[in-house]
């Protein structure tokens, strides 16, 4: 199916010119990537370049006769009927259409038509094949779309955790003026109750942030996961099998072992909640090699050497639609009072906080797969824990607070008070200067909130350690402190919402040194 006429002849030394210029013009439409078609005005293909008869033969190999309508999937065709005919008067607006191709294979098209003047044809029909352009997009747009969800969860926990925090403070300070056989004891105890769990839940929107402190250490994954499996296996209803297949390499990851735990566990809850009438569960490790081909294949990621934990079951699966939407937190499929929402969320949390990769694999009917990639810890050394139990003491020293929450601000420093320390309390960064200017030669510790207007933390930090380096600081955050901090300097930070005796046991670390 040539694409162009032969030229019309002209007579004298001009026809070889005029011959040639067609052929080559011939020669860059055939090699164009890109579908040309010229079309009747029942849209019938009159002439195609290669690309298009490629385009053509995917979807029907052994058709003679054939119209632009029938690339298209069913839902499409309607629309581009309308638009075939606002293209005869001149509209050269593009228009995306699906097409299945004989295995079954989706291609997403763009189409653009302009009125050709010449008989039989009526259109010029250009067709891009942006299946590639328009995954890259999606990609892009649901890792943006995290990311904000992210954002404001983490907002949100933050803001709990500051009136959690005087809560938490206030029931303590009542507890402990309280007698032992006082009857408001009881009711003191179910509000710090009630707390705890607020807490586990702020705990669980900042997971999903990824702004929760996490402790990093050498963990042999394979270890790690033959001392869970009886736990794992306390999770499975009846009629359910666990399977653990293990590789023989080193699987030893830095991590956080209680956050990789945490994730198995929702890993494994979903897991059950998809096999009400049982199946089987199987956990497998390995080393991958990542690459361009991962990359270029998902849209994200960095070459290197990753673990990988395999989660799969045999359950009902899920669509591709709610399979787009299962890390987001809130969303499931649960009917109501049967989860929160939170499980996949929080586990797609813990593993971007430990620069991995977390990628679900399932269709209806056949299952689900939960490939988690993490850096692979090829040399590392065990740090010993330093970790000690001291018992909340009080003191004599002078401590210079700067806590935005005016709430977080007047507990803190009443538990603070009734345990012999003498407060000087502000709420920005830029007064706390000032403070610390004024009374330099009495304060003993700088209790900075990380978040402040005026000045933050960590410029108060550095403004006053300008003007005495050997001030000590203890921050407060509502998140876990950011990698810049804590390459900036040495950290000690304690989260929101803080008990008293947290309180109290840091503060008097920090000034012991």
């Amino acid at each position: 199916m040539p694409f162009l006429k032969n030229g019309t002849a002209i007579a004298g030394q001009r026809e070889d010119k005029v011959i040639s210029g067609e052929d080559r013009l011939r020669g860059v439409i055939d090699a164009h990537p890109d579908g040309i078609m010229l079309l009747g005005v029942d849209g019938a293909v009159v002439r195609a370049n290669p690309a298009a008869l490629d385009l053509i033969a995917a979807v029907l190999p052994a058709k003679a006769d054939v119209t632009l309508l029938d690339l298209a999937d069913p839902e499409f065709r309607a629309a581009l009927r309308i638009y075939m005919e606002d293209a005869l008067s001149g509209g050269v607006e593009a228009l995306e259409f699906d097409l299945t191709g004989g295995k079954g294979e989706k291609r997403r098209i763009e189409v653009r038509l302009l009125a050709h003047r010449d008989e039989p044809a009526a259109l010029l029909a250009i067709c891009r094949d942006v299946s590639e352009q328009r995954r890259m997009e999606a990609q892009l747009r649901h890792v943006q779309k995290m990311e904000a969800i992210g954002t404001l969860s983490g907002g949100i926990a933050h803001d709990i955790n500051n009136i959690l925090t005087a809560i938490i403070g206030y029931a303590n300070v009542l507890k402990l003026k309280l007698n032992q056989d006082n009857q408001l004891r009881a009711y003191v105890e179910q509000i710090l109750a009630s707390s705890e769990r607020a807490t586990s839940f702020t705990q669980s929107l900042l997971a999903f942030s990824r702004k929760t402190a996490i402790s990093l250490k050498p963990v042999e994954i394979n270890e790690m996961l033959r001392q869970s499996e009886s736990m794992l296996r306390g999770l499975l209803i009846q009629g359910i099998d666990l399977t653990l297949s293990l590789t023989e390499a080193n699987t030893t990851v830095v991590a956080d072992i209680g956050q990789l735990e945490q994730l198995l566990i929702n890993l494994i809850s979903n897991a059950c909640d998809a096999m009400p009438d049982g199946g089987s569960i199987t956990i497998t490790t390995g080393i991958r090699e990542l690459g361009d081909e991962f990359i270029h294949t998902y849209g994200f990621g960095k070459a290197g050497s990753y673990l990988v934990i395999s989660v799969s079951d045999s359950g009902t699966g899920m669509d591709e639609r709610t399979r787009q939407r299962i890390f987001e937190p809130f969303f499931t499929t649960k009917e109501i009072g049967r989860g929160t929402g939170l499980g996949l969320a929080i586990a797609y949390g813990v593993v971007k906080q430990h620069h991995g990769y977390i990628i679900c694999f399932s269709e209806q009917g056949r299952g689900t797969t939960f490939d988690i990639y993490l850096p692979s810890a090829k040399t590392v050394s065990r740090a010993a824990d330093s970790n000690r139990s001291l018992i909340p003491a009080g003191g004599s020293e002078t401590i210079l607070l700067a806590e935005a929450d005016p709430e977080v601000r007047t507990v803190m420093s009443a538990y603070l008070r009734d345990f012999g320390y003498t407060l000087l309390d502000v709420d920005n960064g830029e007064d706390a200067v000032r403070l610390f200017q004024e009374n330099r030669d009495r304060i003993h510790l700088l209790l900075l909130d990380l978040a402040m207007p005026k000045k933050d933390g960590k410029e108060t930090c550095d403004a006053i350690r300008g003007l005495s380096p050997g001030i000590k600081v203890l921050f407060i955050s509502g998140f876990s402190v950011p990698e810049s901090r804590q390459k900036a300097a040495t950290v000690d930070c304690i989260l929101k919402p803080v008990s008293p005796e947290t309180l109290l046991t840091k503060v008097r670390e920090v000034l012991d040194r």
